[in-house]
Protein backbone atom coordinates (compact mmCIF):
# COMPACT_ATOMS: atom_id res chain seq x y z
CA UNK A 1 0.00 0.00 0.00
CA UNK A 2 0.92 3.67 -0.56
CA UNK A 3 1.54 5.79 2.15
CA UNK A 4 2.92 8.91 1.17
CA UNK A 5 2.59 10.91 4.24
CA UNK A 6 -0.20 13.56 3.71
CA UNK A 7 -3.54 12.57 2.14
CA UNK A 8 -3.03 15.06 -0.60
CA UNK A 9 -0.22 13.54 -1.27
CA UNK A 10 -1.28 9.92 -1.34
CA UNK A 11 -4.36 11.00 -3.58
CA UNK A 12 -2.33 12.66 -5.79
CA UNK A 13 -0.16 9.74 -5.98
CA UNK A 14 -3.22 7.41 -6.57
CA UNK A 15 -4.50 9.25 -9.46
CA UNK A 16 -0.83 8.90 -11.32
CA UNK A 17 -0.93 5.85 -10.92
CA UNK A 18 -4.25 4.30 -10.78
CA UNK A 19 -3.78 0.70 -11.02
CA UNK A 20 -2.39 0.55 -7.23
CA UNK A 21 -3.97 -1.99 -5.06
CA UNK A 22 -5.90 1.18 -3.29
CA UNK A 23 -7.10 2.52 -6.19
CA UNK A 24 -9.97 0.75 -6.50
CA UNK A 25 -10.90 0.61 -3.25
CA UNK A 26 -12.29 4.17 -4.27
CA UNK A 27 -14.73 3.79 -6.42
CA UNK A 28 -15.49 -0.65 -5.95
CA UNK A 29 -18.78 0.72 -4.18
CA UNK A 30 -20.37 3.63 -5.99
CA UNK A 31 -23.24 2.75 -8.49
CA UNK A 32 -22.56 2.15 -11.73
CA UNK A 33 -25.91 3.54 -13.41
CA UNK A 34 -24.82 6.63 -11.72
CA UNK A 35 -21.60 6.78 -13.23
CA UNK A 36 -22.55 5.49 -16.90
CA UNK A 37 -25.79 8.56 -16.82
CA UNK A 38 -25.37 10.70 -14.21
CA UNK A 39 -23.91 14.43 -15.40
CA UNK A 40 -21.83 14.52 -12.27
CA UNK A 41 -19.53 11.96 -13.80
CA UNK A 42 -19.64 12.87 -17.59
CA UNK A 43 -15.85 14.53 -17.64
CA UNK A 44 -14.94 10.39 -16.05
CA UNK A 45 -16.26 9.11 -19.02
CA UNK A 46 -15.15 11.71 -21.33
CA UNK A 47 -11.32 11.35 -20.04
CA UNK A 48 -12.16 7.28 -20.22
CA UNK A 49 -12.59 7.21 -23.90
CA UNK A 50 -9.76 9.74 -24.35
CA UNK A 51 -7.14 7.61 -22.85
CA UNK A 52 -8.46 4.41 -24.74
CA UNK A 53 -8.60 6.45 -28.03
CA UNK A 54 -5.31 7.78 -26.92
CA UNK A 55 -4.05 4.42 -26.57
CA UNK A 56 -5.37 3.50 -30.30
CA UNK A 57 -3.11 6.14 -31.83
CA UNK A 58 -0.36 5.54 -29.89
CA UNK A 59 -0.20 9.57 -28.81
CA UNK A 60 2.93 10.20 -27.22
CA UNK A 61 1.27 13.42 -25.21
CA UNK A 62 0.30 12.24 -21.39
CA UNK A 63 -3.32 12.17 -20.51
CA UNK A 64 -4.12 15.13 -18.37
CA UNK A 65 -4.84 14.27 -15.19
CA UNK A 66 -6.22 16.52 -12.73
CA UNK A 67 -4.44 15.23 -10.15
CA UNK A 68 -6.99 17.10 -7.16
CA UNK A 69 -9.61 15.28 -8.59
CA UNK A 70 -8.14 11.90 -7.42
CA UNK A 71 -11.51 10.37 -8.17
CA UNK A 72 -12.23 11.11 -11.66
CA UNK A 73 -8.73 10.27 -12.60
CA UNK A 74 -8.98 6.24 -10.78
CA UNK A 75 -12.53 6.14 -12.49
CA UNK A 76 -11.95 7.05 -15.96
CA UNK A 77 -9.14 4.41 -15.52
CA UNK A 78 -11.62 1.96 -14.61
CA UNK A 79 -13.92 2.52 -17.23
CA UNK A 80 -11.04 2.80 -19.87
CA UNK A 81 -10.22 -0.75 -18.53
CA UNK A 82 -14.13 -1.49 -19.03
CA UNK A 83 -14.60 -0.36 -22.78
CA UNK A 84 -11.32 -2.72 -23.07
CA UNK A 85 -12.60 -5.57 -21.71
CA UNK A 86 -16.28 -5.06 -23.38
CA UNK A 87 -14.71 -4.36 -27.07
CA UNK A 88 -12.66 -7.65 -26.53
CA UNK A 89 -10.28 -6.91 -29.19
CA UNK A 90 -6.60 -8.75 -28.20
CA UNK A 91 -4.84 -5.54 -29.79
CA UNK A 92 -6.46 -2.98 -28.01
CA UNK A 93 -6.07 -4.99 -24.68
CA UNK A 94 -2.03 -4.62 -25.46
CA UNK A 95 -2.20 -1.04 -26.88
CA UNK A 96 -3.81 0.08 -23.71
CA UNK A 97 -1.47 -1.37 -21.39
CA UNK A 98 1.42 -0.14 -22.92
CA UNK A 99 -0.22 3.28 -23.07
CA UNK A 100 -0.82 3.43 -19.52
CA UNK A 101 2.07 2.17 -18.62
CA UNK A 102 4.29 4.60 -20.55
CA UNK A 103 1.97 7.33 -19.43
CA UNK A 104 2.37 6.17 -15.33
CA UNK A 105 6.56 6.67 -16.53
CA UNK A 106 6.33 9.49 -17.76
CA UNK A 107 5.37 10.74 -14.33
CA UNK A 108 7.63 8.69 -12.28
CA UNK A 109 10.64 9.94 -14.31
CA UNK A 110 10.07 12.85 -12.17
CA UNK A 111 9.25 11.46 -8.45
CA UNK A 112 11.29 11.00 -5.34
CA UNK A 113 13.03 8.27 -5.16
CA UNK A 114 11.04 7.32 -1.83
CA UNK A 115 7.71 7.61 -4.19
CA UNK A 116 9.25 5.20 -7.02
CA UNK A 117 10.10 2.94 -4.36
CA UNK A 118 6.47 3.04 -3.21
CA UNK A 119 5.06 1.78 -6.24
CA UNK A 120 7.96 -0.50 -6.90
CA UNK A 121 7.24 -2.25 -4.13
CA UNK A 122 3.09 -1.80 -4.90
CA UNK A 123 4.55 -3.87 -8.03
CA UNK A 124 5.83 -6.99 -5.59
CA UNK A 125 9.71 -5.21 -6.84
CA UNK A 126 12.26 -4.03 -4.41
CA UNK A 127 15.74 -2.45 -4.90
CA UNK A 128 18.78 -2.56 -2.58
CA UNK A 129 20.86 0.87 -3.20
CA UNK A 130 21.63 0.58 -6.92
CA UNK A 131 20.54 -3.43 -7.81
CA UNK A 132 17.64 -5.40 -7.87
CA UNK A 133 17.14 -9.31 -7.84
CA UNK A 134 18.53 -11.26 -10.93
CA UNK A 135 15.12 -12.87 -11.22
CA UNK A 136 13.51 -9.16 -11.17
CA UNK A 137 15.13 -8.49 -14.33
CA UNK A 138 14.99 -11.28 -16.24
CA UNK A 139 11.13 -11.25 -15.77
CA UNK A 140 11.18 -7.61 -16.72
CA UNK A 141 13.83 -6.56 -18.76
CA UNK A 142 12.15 -5.72 -21.77
CA UNK A 143 14.15 -6.89 -24.37
CA UNK A 144 17.27 -9.20 -24.82
CA UNK A 145 19.92 -7.34 -26.93
CA UNK A 146 22.21 -4.06 -26.11
CA UNK A 147 22.52 -2.60 -22.49
CA UNK A 148 19.84 -5.41 -21.59
CA UNK A 149 21.85 -8.79 -22.47
CA UNK A 150 23.08 -9.80 -18.81
CA UNK A 151 26.74 -10.22 -20.41
CA UNK A 152 26.59 -6.21 -20.55
CA UNK A 153 25.34 -6.21 -16.77
CA UNK A 154 27.29 -6.39 -13.78
CA UNK A 155 25.94 -9.40 -11.97
CA UNK A 156 27.01 -10.75 -8.07
CA UNK A 157 25.24 -12.48 -5.90
CA UNK A 158 22.28 -12.70 -7.48
CA UNK A 159 21.78 -9.07 -7.73
CA UNK A 160 21.78 -7.02 -11.07
CA UNK A 161 23.33 -3.48 -10.61
CA UNK A 162 21.42 -0.81 -12.46
CA UNK A 163 20.91 2.61 -12.77
CA UNK A 164 18.32 5.02 -12.27
CA UNK A 165 17.01 4.52 -15.75
CA UNK A 166 16.89 0.86 -16.19
CA UNK A 167 15.07 0.24 -12.97
CA UNK A 168 11.79 3.01 -14.17
CA UNK A 169 11.51 0.82 -17.40
CA UNK A 170 11.39 -2.44 -15.50
CA UNK A 171 8.72 -0.72 -13.74
CA UNK A 172 7.43 0.47 -16.70
CA UNK A 173 7.19 -3.16 -17.91
CA UNK A 174 5.74 -4.46 -14.56
CA UNK A 175 2.76 -1.86 -14.45
CA UNK A 176 2.32 -3.27 -18.11
CA UNK A 177 1.43 -6.44 -17.17
CA UNK A 178 -0.32 -5.45 -13.84
CA UNK A 179 -2.68 -3.26 -16.39
CA UNK A 180 -3.64 -5.86 -19.01
CA UNK A 181 -3.98 -8.17 -15.97
CA UNK A 182 -6.76 -6.23 -14.96
CA UNK A 183 -10.63 -6.83 -15.98
CA UNK A 184 -12.89 -4.47 -15.36
CA UNK A 185 -17.01 -5.01 -16.69
CA UNK A 186 -19.53 -2.91 -16.90
CA UNK A 187 -22.78 -4.08 -18.05
CA UNK A 188 -24.27 -1.93 -21.38
CA UNK A 189 -21.08 0.45 -20.80
CA UNK A 190 -21.40 0.45 -25.04
CA UNK A 191 -25.01 1.88 -24.64
CA UNK A 192 -23.93 4.56 -22.08
CA UNK A 193 -21.34 5.44 -23.77
CA UNK A 194 -20.66 6.55 -27.13
CA UNK A 195 -18.17 3.79 -28.62
CA UNK A 196 -18.13 4.67 -32.46
CA UNK A 197 -14.91 6.69 -32.65
CA UNK A 198 -12.96 3.66 -30.85
CA UNK A 199 -14.89 0.53 -33.31
CA UNK A 200 -13.76 2.84 -36.28
CA UNK A 201 -10.29 3.91 -35.58
CA UNK A 202 -10.23 -0.62 -34.96
CA UNK A 203 -11.38 -0.98 -38.06
CA UNK A 204 -9.56 1.43 -40.22
CA UNK A 205 -6.46 -0.52 -38.79
CA UNK A 206 -7.69 -3.95 -39.66
CA UNK A 207 -8.60 -2.65 -43.53
CA UNK A 208 -5.33 -1.34 -43.87
CA UNK A 209 -3.19 -4.68 -42.45
CA UNK A 210 -5.66 -6.81 -44.97
CA UNK A 211 -4.45 -4.95 -48.09
CA UNK A 212 -3.13 -7.53 -50.80
CA UNK A 213 0.45 -7.43 -51.84
CA UNK A 214 1.56 -8.19 -55.13
CA UNK A 215 5.10 -9.61 -53.17
CA UNK A 216 4.17 -13.45 -53.13
CA UNK A 217 3.44 -14.88 -49.52
CA UNK A 218 3.08 -18.08 -49.88
CA UNK A 219 6.73 -18.22 -50.99
CA UNK A 220 8.42 -17.01 -47.63
CA UNK A 221 10.74 -19.28 -45.66
CA UNK A 222 8.76 -20.38 -42.80
CA UNK A 223 10.68 -18.19 -40.49
CA UNK A 224 9.66 -14.81 -42.07
CA UNK A 225 5.65 -16.16 -42.20
CA UNK A 226 6.38 -16.94 -38.39
CA UNK A 227 7.31 -13.95 -37.41
CA UNK A 228 4.65 -12.20 -39.57
CA UNK A 229 2.16 -14.35 -37.67
CA UNK A 230 3.86 -13.16 -34.10
CA UNK A 231 3.13 -9.43 -35.06
CA UNK A 232 -0.26 -10.23 -36.21
CA UNK A 233 -0.89 -11.77 -33.19
CA UNK A 234 -0.04 -8.71 -31.24
CA UNK A 235 2.96 -10.43 -29.67
CA UNK A 236 6.35 -8.44 -29.00
CA UNK A 237 8.45 -9.86 -31.57
CA UNK A 238 12.48 -9.07 -30.74
CA UNK A 239 14.53 -6.34 -32.00
CA UNK A 240 16.63 -9.17 -34.26
CA UNK A 241 13.64 -10.56 -35.45
CA UNK A 242 11.98 -7.05 -36.59
CA UNK A 243 15.55 -6.08 -38.18
CA UNK A 244 15.65 -10.00 -40.10
CA UNK A 245 11.28 -9.49 -41.82
CA UNK A 246 12.92 -5.68 -42.52
CA UNK A 247 15.57 -6.83 -44.09
CA UNK A 248 13.90 -9.62 -46.01
CA UNK A 249 10.86 -7.65 -47.00
CA UNK A 250 13.41 -5.07 -48.36
CA UNK A 251 15.65 -7.49 -50.20
CA UNK A 252 12.63 -8.95 -51.87
CA UNK A 253 11.24 -5.46 -53.26
CA UNK A 254 8.41 -4.59 -50.64
CA UNK A 255 7.92 -0.83 -50.28
CA UNK A 256 8.85 1.12 -46.89
CA UNK A 257 4.91 1.93 -46.52
CA UNK A 258 4.04 -1.44 -47.21
CA UNK A 259 6.68 -2.99 -44.57
CA UNK A 260 5.26 -0.04 -42.55
CA UNK A 261 1.66 -2.05 -42.68
CA UNK A 262 3.19 -5.39 -41.75
CA UNK A 263 4.68 -4.59 -38.48
CA UNK A 264 1.72 -2.18 -37.85
CA UNK A 265 -0.20 -4.87 -35.37
CA UNK A 266 2.96 -5.06 -33.19
CA UNK A 267 1.89 -3.86 -29.69
CA UNK A 268 4.16 -1.59 -28.62
CA UNK A 269 4.33 0.00 -32.63
CA UNK A 270 5.36 3.65 -32.57
CA UNK A 271 5.19 5.09 -36.06
CA UNK A 272 8.15 7.30 -35.70
CA UNK A 273 10.61 5.19 -34.12
CA UNK A 274 9.12 2.04 -36.54
CA UNK A 275 9.49 4.68 -39.82
CA UNK A 276 12.97 5.81 -38.70
CA UNK A 277 14.03 2.21 -38.09
CA UNK A 278 12.85 0.67 -41.60
CA UNK A 279 14.27 3.82 -43.28
CA UNK A 280 17.44 2.81 -41.84
CA UNK A 281 17.40 -0.39 -42.50
CA UNK A 282 15.90 -0.55 -46.10
CA UNK A 283 18.67 2.62 -46.78
CA UNK A 284 21.47 0.81 -45.51
CA UNK A 285 20.24 -2.02 -47.59
CA UNK A 286 20.99 -4.66 -44.80
CA UNK A 287 20.85 -8.16 -46.27
CA UNK A 288 18.53 -10.69 -43.99
CA UNK A 289 20.59 -12.70 -41.68
CA UNK A 290 22.08 -16.15 -43.16
CA UNK A 291 20.10 -19.25 -42.14
CA UNK A 292 22.88 -20.31 -39.65
CA UNK A 293 22.57 -16.47 -37.97
CA UNK A 294 18.54 -17.29 -37.67
CA UNK A 295 19.36 -20.11 -35.93
CA UNK A 296 21.59 -18.63 -33.53
CA UNK A 297 18.91 -16.74 -32.87
CA UNK A 298 16.31 -19.01 -32.14
CA UNK A 299 14.67 -17.18 -35.17
CA UNK A 300 14.51 -20.73 -37.72
CA UNK A 301 10.73 -22.18 -37.50
CA UNK A 302 9.74 -25.20 -38.32
CA UNK A 303 12.38 -25.56 -41.42
CA UNK A 304 11.34 -27.94 -44.17
CA UNK A 305 12.61 -29.88 -47.02
CA UNK A 306 14.15 -26.76 -49.22
CA UNK A 307 15.45 -25.66 -45.82
CA UNK A 308 17.87 -27.83 -45.56
CA UNK A 309 18.95 -27.20 -48.82
CA UNK A 310 19.34 -23.58 -48.78
CA UNK A 311 21.56 -20.94 -46.62
CA UNK A 312 19.58 -18.09 -46.83
CA UNK A 313 16.31 -16.78 -46.48
CA UNK A 314 15.90 -14.64 -49.52
CA UNK A 315 17.50 -17.85 -51.34
CA UNK A 316 14.43 -19.90 -50.12
CA UNK A 317 12.44 -17.59 -51.59
CA UNK A 318 13.71 -16.65 -55.00
CA UNK A 319 13.69 -20.57 -55.57
CA UNK A 320 10.08 -21.11 -54.54
CA UNK A 321 9.10 -17.87 -56.96
CA UNK A 322 11.41 -19.61 -59.98
CA UNK A 323 9.63 -23.12 -59.35
CA UNK A 324 6.24 -22.35 -57.71
CA UNK A 325 5.17 -24.10 -60.81
CA UNK A 326 6.82 -27.38 -60.25
CA UNK A 327 6.86 -27.60 -56.54
CA UNK A 328 10.64 -29.31 -57.17
CA UNK A 329 12.47 -29.15 -53.77
CA UNK A 330 16.54 -29.54 -54.76
CA UNK A 331 18.38 -32.52 -54.94
CA UNK A 332 21.08 -30.17 -53.20
CA UNK A 333 21.97 -27.17 -52.29
CA UNK A 334 21.34 -24.22 -53.89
Amino acid sequence: MIGIGTKTGKKSTIARYPFLLEAFEMIKDESMEEILYSEAFRGSRALAVARVQSALKNDEKQIFIDERNCFEAVLSFYLAKAIVTHIKDNFLLKRHSIFEAKNAYYYLEKESEEVVDQVAKSLGIEREGDKIRFVTFLKYAPNSYGSWKLVNTRLSGGMVEIDRHIFLRIMQEAMRERIERIRFSVSDIDKAIDLSSIYAELSSRKIAQRKEYRIEFDSFPPCMKNIIAQIENNINVSHLGRFSLVAFLNGIGMKEEEIMKILMPTPDFDDRVARYQVEHITGKEYSAPSCDSMRTYSLCFEPDNLCAKIKHPMQYYEYKINHKDHGRVPSKEV
